[in-house]
Parts: C-alpha cells; sequence; structure tokens
C-alpha cells in the first residue's frame, strides 16, 4: 500500500513502482463539462453507529438513510486524532488537506489545500458552515464563502455568520434561525443560482461543514422529532467510570456529566443528541432535495461524514479525547455517478483520504504533498482495501494502531496497553493485552506502531521513565472540584423593606430571613424601575441603552401626546443576537433551566427555551386558572407560586449529580392580587403597621416566602446547600409610595419607605431592591455590604462563578465576587437610562424621560423634557427629600457631564422634541 509521504523528488519513482500516487499532468480530461459536481456534507461530533439505516434502529434518520441505500458506505472510517482538546480543529484541517495530524497546518496557511486544487483545474468552489481553522485560511481555500461561523461551541440559535466579499469577510450578523437551518439556506440558494446558469457552467464543489451535533444539544423547539430518554437503549460499553488514567480524564467534555456516570444522565444525554443529529438530518433532507430537483442532480458526487465520534457513555466517557472506535470511527458514505448502491465496505481509510479520491474520481490529477491514498479501487470494489493499518494519537497521552481486526491502543505515561479484537468485540469491552496467547500479538502491533510513528513523523515515546499510577478516581468527594449549583429566585414587583431582613414589622417572610442569616443582604442594590428591562439587562448583562429594551410594551402604552418629547421606540424582546448567561452556563456544562415570569419575548425565537435553557415553563398573568408556555397539566386550583416551584424541586432533583442553574422568576406578587385563602385568613386577624397592611398582598408574600423555604430544603435533602449559591431579588420596586408623592389619592399595594416613591420611578423606592446572596464558605452567613450595585453585574458574576465562556456582546457590569468575599468594585458610578413615560394615571406620571448616574453616596437625575437636574446624598438622606444641585453646582454639572459620556459609550437614544406642525396642517390631520 503507497501512502503518498514526500519527500517530494520521491514521487515519480513511488508512481512508477506503485502506481497509487496522483500523477501530475499537463491536461486533465474528461472535459470540463462532464466533471461531476461534488457536495461534500460535513457533521461535527457525530458517532458512525447513529444512523438509522447502518444498524441503529432507535434514531431517525431518513434523508441520511437514502444516502446509504443510494450509495457505498465505509463502515472503518476514521480520522486520526488530535494534539489538542478540540479535536475537530486538526480534524478539519487534515480533511481539506491530505496531511497526517503530525504534519498538518491546522490554519491551513502553509499547504495546498484540496479545494484550491478543484479551483485550479475549472471548478467553483463554494461553503457555508463552521469554519475552525482561522479566518485568513477560507479566502485561500474557496473562491465563495457565505454564512460562516468562525469558532467552536456556539448556541446554535444565535450563532453570528459572517460572508466572504472581495476576499475579506465581511462583519458578523446573527441571523433569527438555527445555524445549521442558516446553513442549508445558503447551500440551497446557491444551488438554485447555479441551477438557474446556462449549460457551460463550471462543475462546482460545495463544502457543507456543520454544527451540529456538538453540544450543547440545541435544536428548535418546534422540531417535530423527540426521544424518550427511557426509551433509549445504554451504549453496550456503557460504564460509570473509565478505570484506567487516559490522561485527559478531567478536560472540559468529561464534565458534561457527573462521576459516576448514570443511566439516567446518560439517557438523557442521548435523547438530547439523537435529537440534534435528527435534526441535522432534516436540514441535510432540505438540501439533497434541493440537489435532487436541480439539472445538476444526475452529475453530482454527495460525501456525507463527521469530523470525529464523540463517547456519550461509552467507557465511563463523555467526550472524543480518546481513542476507542466510538470517538475516531465516523461515518463515512460515497452517493453519485460511478458509485456503487446499496453496498458497505470494511475498508480501511482516513477522513484525509476523501478529498485526493474525490480529485482523481474528477478526472483531476495532482501531486499535492500529503499522506492521502486514493480510494477510488475501493469505490469500483468495494471489497478492495487501500489500507492495511492505521495509526492514532491523542496529544502525547494515547495511541493507537488497528491492522485488520486487531487493535491496540498504548498510554505510555502509565505504561498500559489494550488490546481488542474488533470482530468479536466490536464496542472493545474484553481487553486481551494481558492474557498469555496474545502476548506475541501485543509485541508484533508494538513494533508496527513504532515504525508507523517514525514514517509519519511522530516524535512521541511509548513508554515514560517514571510511568504514573494507571488507576483513576474522579475526585468526587471533593465539592471544591465540582462547580457551584447556582439557584437565581426573582420576586415580581416585591418592594425594598417587604422582607422581615429589610424591615417590614407586617409580612412574614422566615425562610428568606433565614437566607439572609446564612448569607450577605446587599443593601444598595438596583434594578430597572419596572420589570421588562430589569429582566433583559439580569439575563444579557447589559444596559437597557445598548439592548433597547426599557419599558414594558411600546412607547404609546401611556399617553405622551400632551408632553413636549417622543420616546424613544421601545424593543419589546430581548434581541436574538445577545446571549444569556443561560446560553454561557450550558456551555460551561451546566443544565439549565427556568420556570415563572420571562416576559422578553415568549414566543418561537425568543421563548427561554431557545435562550439557553435546557427546560423552560412561561406562565404570568393570574395566581390560579394560569395558562402555561409550553401547555403543562396542572391540578384544578393550584396556585402558580406552588406549580412553578414544584417544577424547579423536580428540576433539581434531576440534575442533581451535575452541575445546574436554576432560575425561577416568580411572578409573585405581581398584581392581579390574588392569594390563597388560608394565607389570606391569616393576615386579615393580623394588626397592619405602617403602610404594610394589605392582607392579600401579604398572604402573596407568605406563599413567595413558603417557595423559597421549599427550594431551601430540597437542597439540604440533596445534600447541595454547601455547593450551591442561591440569589434572591426582586425585579423593581413595591407597587406603593405614589399616595404620599401625590401622584395619586390612593391603589398603593405596600409602601417603600423610607424610599422615596416606587415602581415606575427612578427614585430609590422604584429601583433599590432587596438582594440576598447566600455561598457557604464564600459569603460570610449574617453580612451585609452597601456597596452600590446593579442588575448588569450578575451576568459576569455568575459567569466568573461558572467559569463560563464570555459572550459575544460587550458586558457592562461588574462581577461581585469581590463584595461578597466582603469588599468592593473598582468602578465608580452605576447608570440608569429611561428615554419614555410611566404613567400612573390622568395626567399623571411617575416617571418622564430621564437618566442617573449614582456614584458613591451622590445619585443625580437629570430630566430630558426640561433638563432639570436634582442631586442627593443618599448616605444622609435616603429618602431623597433635599435636592442639593443649587448647592452643589459643580458636582451637579460634573456628574451631568459623566452621565453623557456614558450614554456616548453605550450608544444610548434620547427622546426628542416632537415636530412643529402648521395650524392648517394641525386641522387636516384632524
Amino acid at each position: 500500500m503507497l501512502r503518498c509521504r514526500f519527500p517530494a523528488h520521491a514521487i515519480l519513482g513511488l508512481v512508477i513502482l506503485l502506481g497509487y500516487c496522483l500523477p501530475k499532468v499537463s491536461a486533465y480530461e474528461p472535459a470540463i463539462a462532464s466533471k461531476p459536481n461534488i457536495l461534500f456534507i460535513l457533521t461535527d461530533d457525530q458517532r458512525a453507529d447513529t444512523i438509522g439505516a447502518l444498524g441503529n434502529p432507535v434514531i431517525k434518520t431518513p434523508h441520511v438513510d437514502r444516502l446509504v441505500h443510494e450509495g457505498l458506505s465505509f463502515d472503518r472510517a476514521y480520522v486520526q486524532g488530535s494534539m489538542q482538546g478540540a479535536v475537530c480543529v486538526p480534524a478539519r484541517a487534515m480533511l481539506l488537506s491530505g496531511r497526517n495530524l503530525f504534519r498538518v497546518d491546522e490554519k491551513l496557511m502553509r499547504d495546498t489545500s484540496w479545494p484550491e486544487v478543484f479551483a485550479d483545474n475549472g471548478y467553483s468552489t463554494w461553503m457555508s458552515g463552521k469554519w475552525h481553522n482561522g479566518p485568513p485560511s477560507i479566502a485561500k481555500s474557496f473562491q465563495h464563502a457565505n454564512s460562516i461561523f468562525l469558532g467552536g461551541m456556539n448556541n446554535p440559535m444565535r450563532t453570528p455568520v459572517q460572508d466572504l466579499v472581495d476576499g475579506k469577510l465581511a462583519s458578523p450578523r446573527r441571523e433569527p434561525n438555527h445555524a445549521c437551518e442558516q446553513f442549508a439556506d445558503e447551500c440551497i440558494r446557491t444551488l438554485e443560482t447555479l441551477g438557474r446558469q446556462s449549460d457551460d457552467r463550471k462543475p462546482f464543489l460545495y463544502y457543507l461543514p456543520m454544527i451540529g451535533p456538538h453540544d450543547p444539544h440545541i435544536v428548535p423547539d418546534d422540531f417535530p422529532v423527540r426521544y424518550d430518554p427511557s426509551e433509549i437503549p445504554l451504549p453496550p460499553n456503557f460504564q460509570a467510570f473509565h478505570a484506567l488514567d487516559n490522561g485527559e480524564m478531567t478536560v472540559r467534555d468529561e464534565k458534561l456529566l457527573p462521576w459516576p456516570r448514570s443511566e439516567q444522565g446518560v439517557r438523557q444525554m442521548l435523547a438530547d443528541y439523537y435529537r440534534y443529529i435528527s435534526y441535522v438530518d432534516h436540514q441535510i433532507g432540505r438540501v439533497l432535495e434541493a440537489l435532487r430537483n436541480s439539472p445538476m442532480g444526475d452529475n453530482t458526487i454527495v460525501v456525507f461524514t463527521s469530523d470525529s465520534g464523540v463517547a456519550r457513555g461509552s467507557h465511563g466517557l463523555i467526550g472524543k479525547q480518546n481513542l476507542y472506535e466510538h470517538s475516531i470511527r465516523v461515518p463515512l458514505i460515497f452517493s453519485g455517478p460511478g458509485i456503487p448502491k446499496n453496498r458497505r465496505t470494511n475498508a480501511l481509510c482516513y477522513a484525509l483520504d476523501i478529498l485526493p479520491t474525490l480529485a482523481r474520481k474528477c478526472g483531476i490529477h495532482s501531486n499535492v504533498p500529503g499522506e492521502y491514498v486514493d480510494l477510488n479501487g475501493t469505490l469500483s470494489d468495494p471489497d478492495r482495501t487501500a489500507r492495511d493499518r492505521l495509526l492514532f494519537a491523542y496529544r502525547d497521552v494515547q495511541r493507537a494502531i488497528t491492522i485488520g481486526r486487531w487493535k491496540l491502543i498504548r498510554y505510555p505515561r502509565i505504561d498500559r496497553n489494550q488490546l481488542f479484537d474488533l470482530d468479536v468485540d466490536p464496542h472493545e469491552t474484553n481487553d486481551l493485552s494481558e492474557k498469555p496467547e496474545h502476548a506475541v500479538r501485543v509485541t508484533e502491533m508494538m513494533i508496527a506502531m513504532e515504525s508507523e510513528m517514525r514514517e509519519s513523523g511522530d516524535s512521541a515515546t511509548l513508554k515514560a521513565k517514571a510511568p504514573q499510577p494507571a488507576q483513576w478516581k474522579p475526585p468526587v468527594a471533593d465539592a471544591q472540584d465540582r462547580k457551584a449549583n447556582i439557584v437565581f429566585i426573582l420576586a415580581d414587583d416585591l418592594g425594598y423593606t417587604d422582607l422581615g431582613c429589610y424591615g417590614t414589622k407586617y409580612y412574614e417572610t422566615p425562610h428568606i430571613d433565614r437566607l439572609a442569616s446564612q448569607g450577605m443582604r446587599l443593601l444598595n442594590h438596583h434594578h430597572c424601575p419596572n420589570c421588562t428591562p430589569t429582566r433583559a439587562a439580569l439575563l444579557s448583562g447589559q444596559y437597557g441603552a445598548r439592548t433597547g429594551v426599557y419599558t414594558v410594551g411600546s412607547i404609546d402604552r401611556f399617553d405622551w401626546s400632551k408632553r413636549p418629547l417622543r420616546p424613544v421606540d421601545n424593543v419589546e424582546q430581548l434581541p436574538l443576537d445577545r446571549d444569556t448567561i443561560a446560553d454561557q452556563l450550558r456551555l460551561a456544562g451546566y443544565a439549565t433551566g427556568m420556570f415563572g415570569k420571562w416576559h422578553i419575548g415568549n414566543k418561537g425565537a425568543y421563548h427561554p427555551s431557545q435562550r439557553g435553557f435546557d427546560e423552560a415553563i412561561v406562565s404570568m398573568g393570574a395566581h390560579f386558572d394560569f395558562e402555561t408556555n409550553p401547555e403543562t397539566p396542572y391540578p384544578k386550583g393550584e396556585y402558580l407560586a406552588d406549580f412553578l416551584t414544584d417544577r424547579a424541586v423536580d428540576f433539581m432533583r434531576r440534575n442533581q449529580g451535575r452541575p445546574f442553574f436554576l432560575y425561577l422568576p416568580h411572578f409573585s406578587v405581581h398584581s392581579p392580587h390574588d392569594a390563597k385563602p388560608e394565607w389570606k385568613q391569616h393576615f386579615v386577624n393580623k394588626q397592619g403597621v405602617g403602610g404594610h397592611k394589605n392582607p392579600t398582598y401579604a398572604a402573596m408574600i407568605a406563599s413567595l416566602d413558603e417557595s423559597v423555604g421549599r427550594i431551601m430544603q430540597t437542597l439540604d435533602e440533596l445534600a447541595l446547600t454547601e455547593n450551591t449559591i442561591v440569589v434572591f431579588a426582586s425585579d423593581n420596586g413595591g407597587v406603593g409610595g405614589y399616595v404620599r408623592e401625590g401622584i395619586k389619592k390612593d391603589g398603593d399595594i405596600t409602601d417603600n419607605s423610607p424610599l422615596r416613591s416606587g415602581k415606575g420611578s427612578l427614585y430609590e423606592g422604584g429601583t433599590r431592591v432587596p438582594l440576598i446572596v447566600r455561598w457557604p464558605g464564600i459569603v460570610k452567613a449574617g453580612s451585609s455590604s452597601n456597596v452600590p450595585t446593579i442588575h448588569v453585574d450578575m451576568f459576569p458574576t455568575l459567569l466568573e462563578i461558572a467559569g463560563g465562556p464570555k459572550p459575544a456582546q460587550a458586558l457592562d457590569g461588574e462581577s461581585l465576587l469581590p463584595v461578597l468575599r466582603g469588599g468592593s468594585l473598582q468602578r465608580t458610578a452605576i447608570y440608569q437610562h429611561f428615554p419614555g413615560y410611566l404613567g400612573a394615571g390622568p395626567d399623571a406620571f411617575r416617571t418622564t424621560p430621564g437618566g442617573v448616574i449614582h456614584e458613591g453616596p451622590w445619585k443625580l437625575i437629570e430630566y430630558f423634557e426640561d433638563g432639570r437636574l436634582e442631586l442627593y446624598n443618599l448616605d444622609e438622606d435616603l429618602g431623597e427629600t433635599r435636592n442639593l444641585q443649587a448647592e452643589h453646582q459643580k458636582l451637579a454639572f460634573a456628574m451631568r457631564e459623566r452621565l453623557a459620556r456614558w450614554r456616548s459609550e453605550v450608544g444610548a437614544k434620547l427622546p426628542q422634541p416632537k415636530p412643529i406642525q402648521s395650524e392648517s396642517k394641525a386641522k387636516a390631520r384632524r
């Protein structure tokens, strides 16, 4: 067997002697017009055993199944391995260049790629999809590239893509659909365009590298194919632990599920993985249908393969950083003119052999350097082989060789081998390496491995000078090695003083008070004056000035027509180009669940199930007889707070074996004010204190407190309390203080005193909210902080706790970990921007357009209608009763300048004066 291993001067002799290399000729035939087109489809992390027609009885892959029936399937196609955890980077580089693992340039800049060869020989070359080999090599490799994703892991519902324009990548954009759908759309558009061209069009090579089914396993919620985890069979080689230390036991992929691997956890992961594969298959089907309906359908070779496999519970592993069959063997199907139909072959090959083989089949003869072999003999006769052995490697910690039915895996650092007979043990469950009858075979295969390594340019050693212990035990006993769970409970319209630990003498909150006694109260924490912008800021880490989300509903919700300014148009849904904290935590290996009020876009791509949450049930608007999205049954008469807590508790129980992020945004205590009768009666018989006297509202707070108690109790029962950070807050100030302000005659539900005003106001009663954080061992029990903090701080805080990747967008806040440890922050100010109106009754407004800068004890409010300034020293006047602007003009003007500078930095829009109309135009309009 010839492998095209160069020095280049040896090519001619090898060609003459063995006849396998592709000879260089000055002309190529057949003529361009008769050359077949190539559609090359590459999936991401798809095991070879995940195709229905190739033997998986559970998975639904009808479109790839059709390719199997129409073509030739290679049962022993492999990627060679990787020298890094991101296996797809070298895998794709080897595929496109034909170079082996030890000689490949992962950035594809040093060597000629095979798409370049096709282009040099009259082909038009196209691609859309995931590119993981550096931006500069895109234009070098392809003539046309659209909807390119530069990167690895990503939420595929909001993947940034770029187009190649005049040889350069244009600015990134985010499409509203799933990345795999976007890539398929791009390919279909190209096929339709090419199909409309004249008969003298060039043959094409289209490279379609998908982003799926790489984790996170996210597909559109309305995709109908689903798998019941209880009906997913475990892999035949499922193990709870991988006993040997393979040198990569704590890589990110292996942390996606905890040790020991549970059957339930693996089945759920496989159900999600299979569903993603079915979704990718659906997109492939759309592309294949477009091809079949085009004039090029009968003259196009379709190739389907993947850049790696993945463990997903096999051998106790989750990722692809190993050399077992499930991780290095990939599906490979050729279909089209000149390809046998409905055939399978056991011929050994690497994925790097594919493009050189296609070049030869298309009449392209090139001696591009590489370690590939020509598979055309196998394409003509599936019983014919092209390679007799394959070498595999992962970093310097694993090597393997397969020769026929036998496979030897070597772990140099621990001086251990594994030997498998793949004919009788395809799942590699019976290690024969220590059997005396196989001692000679092990020796012979070690010699062959060393020989292959030398020929391939692999300089690694197969034996360590001081071998490490072979056995490996997961560090499950050390809680510090496991990421902290995160529980974030958000109340709705709960006032600053509505908790016992924040001052109330009437409402009863024993469980929340206990949470505060075990953690820290942040006494100077701020949210937006109403709910939607707060939620957008918490989830995106950005001020409303960046997202455009600053209020509830449109600008026409309140009558501003008699006011001097036209408000800025409001964005009612969190833009799809923003990553959420749930996106980033899921990428960090967290299970993510959300149950409650979302309010930043509840339908379609805006639903939380499409914004980073594995599970999500949305409900708001009523406390009894409520609706849910998706529709979820519940007993008649159930209280919404109890329903949401039941779902949250179930989520924690099901995910107790892995890090989880639970977001529980209650609809309580928002209107309509309705409570469970037993609690209501309790407070009817209790004397009110000050502005806290409404028994229904008090009963709602009691149910909210019960929910917090149940969450805390569940954490105790699951022994998760010590490794869980619990955050409790409200989305804005309480509904009260208006009567005292003189903007309403009645209607106060609660009282935020000593704070001024309430929900909807830029005064402290509208923006200052309770924030409690409990984190045993990190946050001092019973502590408090007066450091000014704000909603945008939560995203970077949770991101740092989880060790998650940074989002695509800028983050406006700071991590609060220094504060939680008893310190302070580096920044000097926090801000509010409200370019609209919030009504409070006929001709009354809780606030008009304005902005706030809060520096230390000083708070400045700037009103946009008339430029009026209000300056308060909150250390001395928490109730904002004395405007000190006249006494401290210099400070007020300086703070106003800093507020204006901040608005410029974040791109804040300002309301504009309404256009002046002539009397005739006004009459005509009337």
